[in-house]
């Protein structure tokens, strides 16, 4: 036991830390969303898709961000080799880079799965009010990109410039994984 804990508790303790940035993410920008007043009518008509299409998406950054790191073999040979200090823990979790991107690309693709959920259910939510609510064709197409009673959200999905690009860039996504 006692060398499982010098072996792996760094390891173990950089995996926790990196979760518990992501909870952080996603909770900060939930609460961000959530309690501005800059987002009233949005909030107002989509509800909480709005606060999670956003956490998801600053976790979606922030492992974007990191997904290339654990394989560049640069850095990897710099830190390794620049610096005797460095103990033999962390040249282990350095060996393990490739352990590491394949756990940040596994995270982007549960984080893309939440973010397009929740915009299938905004676009659900906004058809949905169009229909419910009248006067809402007067809204400009910047604020509200659906200008016609009884569309499908389907159809709006993939209509859209946003709907186009996000599936794209899912179906360039799932063709890595």
């Amino acid at each position: 036991m006692g060398d499982f804990l010098v072996n792996e508790a760094p390891r173990v303790v950089v995996l926790l830390l990196w979760i518990g940035m992501q909870a952080f993410f996603f909770a900060y920008f939930c609460w961000v969303f959530d309690s501005s007043k800059n987002f009233f009518y949005l909030k107002l008509v989509v509800g909480k898709g709005l606060c999670i299409a956003r956490g998801s998406a600053a976790n979606l950054n922030f492992n974007c961000l990191l997904i290339l790191l654990p394989v560049c073999r640069n850095l990897i040979s710099f830190i390794r080799g620049s610096n005797t200090g460095v103990r033999r823990v962390v040249r282990r979790m350095l060996d393990k880079n490739i352990s590491v991107h394949k756990c940040i690309a596994w995270s982007i693709v549960l984080w893309t799965i939440v973010h397009t959920g929740s915009h299938f259910w905004n676009y659900e939510r906004i058809t949905a009010i169009f229909d419910e609510i009248p006067g809402m064709g007067c809204i400009p197409p910047a604020a509200q990109p659906i200008q016609t009673a009884g569309l499908s959200p389907i159809l709006v999905m993939w209509t859209t410039y946003a709907g186009i690009t996000g599936h794209i860039i899912i179906l360039v996504l799932f063709l890595m994984v």
